[in-house]
């Protein structure tokens, strides 16, 4: 009748120990069933799951107590099943936990598993042993450290290793209790070590939460310098709207402004991006100017190249972005549109970004489709609220503002996605308007400025989608007043 494989576990985590342990074993036990867990959860799973483990082989593999604790766990939860321990290490101040159980010096004493393994799976008590593994840490019942004490009981046979009786014939041997005795003190053992390690998690936690209540509280208080409140934003998250929309070259209604009829016109293909340029998007922008020369995207024509492309309050715009405060009476973040632009920057942006300023045909094609549409959405007014614009404008008391469309000023480019045209470009019909590469006669400076295009969250009036504004010269920034970028060929797909 064949017999059942023989089940061991190799508490070890090093694979070269691992490899010569089962070799050691398949030469003995060719068909034993040989299971080498990789950390200390597999082993405890295996602890719960596989209560018929015929053989545990425990490497001890640090020198401390804390080393113990699988093994100790798994000889509270298996008591009847045989041990050996094999270690690099002394063991002696620990022989209250391994009292009883045969130990290996490796790699010296290698040659002796081959002998004692076998006699282990017979289920052999420690007394019962033929081998003798070691003179340093002998086989027997009786502890490391007093065998440590008398070398000359280490070089006796594994019967002389039992407790000996003393001149009084009364005395007997210790009684079967003190085996529970030691079950109880290696589950006390165990718990001990579990308390210890929850107690510095618990302190740990604490300490950190302690530490971040008094930062918060200071910070509020204002005790803490500006740079360590900054330290929290140093990357403002923001999202890169890299779309772009094509545009094919058919024909469109163009113009109509003042009651005269549109005109049907034609543009090459082009690509238009999807939303206005972000806050984010231009800072990203300055940041490469602090490495790139500012000259090599400016203008021909653009007067003080050196002062660079920052906006006008930019600075101020990024304070109240980092504080968490509102700007004018509303709450900004980096995926606003960027405003306060002169032309110059938005032309030197563009560049930078390997596109250009659309055309006002470009722009009034991308915004208003084929049929002529008066607003992106098509040609009802009823449905104004469905772009940002000036309806609801309060300059003067904020908090009044915003009843119609949701917001007071300029909002975060994706959140009115109904203010989109037939080609699905979004926010040409609100939020802010947006310089274009077109230059025309200015109505009031009297000389070519460049045509502005769309309405905005100031627009109170001619917000139709055919309306030219042509009243502000290159140099001069609004609070309404951002951009957009075309290109010729398809972008890059990122």
């Amino acid at each position: 009748m064949k017999t059942k494989p023989k089940k061991i576990l190799i508490q070890q985590p090093d694979l070269e120990t691992v490899q010569h342990l089962q070799q050691h074993i398949l030469n003995i036990a060719p068909d034993a069933e040989i299971y080498a867990p990789a950390n200390v959860n597999e082993i405890e799973q295996y602890y719960l799951s596989c209560p018929d483990i015929d053989l545990l082989i425990a490497e001890v593999y640090i020198e401390g107590i804390d080393a113990l604790a699988s093994y100790l766990t798994f000889r509270a939860a298996h008591p009847k099943v045989a041990v050996l321990i094999a270690t690099r290490y002394d063991l002696s101040s620990y022989s209250e936990y391994i009292h009883g159980v045969p130990v290996v010096v490796l790699p010296y004493e290698e040659k002796h598993l081959e002998s004692i393994i076998p006699q282990l799976l017979e289920n052999m008590t420690p007394s019962q042993l033929t081998t003798s593994i070691s003179r340093k840490i002998p086989i027997g019942t009786q502890s490391i450290k007093l065998v440590q004490k008398n070398k000359a009981t280490t070089a006796s046979s594994p019967s002389s290793l039992e407790p000996k009786k003393t001149a009084d014939s009364t005395q007997k041997s210790p009684p079967p209790v003190q085996k529970v005795n030691r079950s109880k003190s290696v589950i006390e053992v165990e718990k001990a070590l579990k308390r210890r390690s929850q107690m510095i998690n618990r302190c740990a936690t604490v300490s950190i939460l302690i530490l971040i209540s008094i930062f918060s509280l200071l910070v509020s208080m204002g005790k803490i310098p500006a740079v360590y409140r900054y330290f929290r934003f140093l990357e403002l998250p923001w999202t890169d709207y890299h779309v772009m929309i094509a545009i094919p070259a058919e024909e469109f209604l163009y113009g109509g402004e003042n009651g005269t009829p549109p005109v049907p016109t034609k543009t090459d293909p082009f690509w238009i991006d999807q939303y206005e340029v972000t806050l984010g998007q231009y800072q990203k922008f300055l940041k490469a100017m602090e490495t790139e020369k500012p000259e090599a995207y400016a203008h021909p024509d653009m007067p003080n190249v050196s002062r660079g492309y920052k906006p006008e309050n930019w600075d101020k715009v990024i304070h109240t972005i980092r504080e968490g405060i509102p700007y004018n009476g509303t709450r900004l973040n980096l995926d606003c549109p960027v405003f306060h632009i002169r032309w110059w920057d938005a032309y030197a942006y563009a560049k930078w970004a390997g596109k250009r300023l659309p055309t006002e045909e470009e722009w009034e094609k991308a915004a208003r489709g084929t049929k002529g549409n008066l607003f992106s959405w098509g040609s009802d007014a009823k449905a104004i609220s469905k772009a940002n614009l000036g309806l609801d404008y309060a300059p003067g008391d904020p908090a009044k503002g915003g009843f119609k469309d949701g917001f007071h000023m300029m909002n975060p480019v994706t959140e009115k996605p109904e203010d989109i045209s037939d080609y699905g470009v979004v926010g040409m019909n609100g939020n802010v308007s947006e310089w274009t590469g077109t230059w025309a006669d200015g109505k009031l400076e009297g000389f070519k400025v460049p045509v502005i295009r769309g309405g905005s969250f100031v627009a109170q009036k001619n917000i139709y989608l055919n309306l030219r504004l042509v009243k502000r010269d290159a140099n001069t920034p609004e609070e309404w007043l951002g951009f957009r970028c075309v290109r010729d060929t398809a972008p890059t797909v990122k």
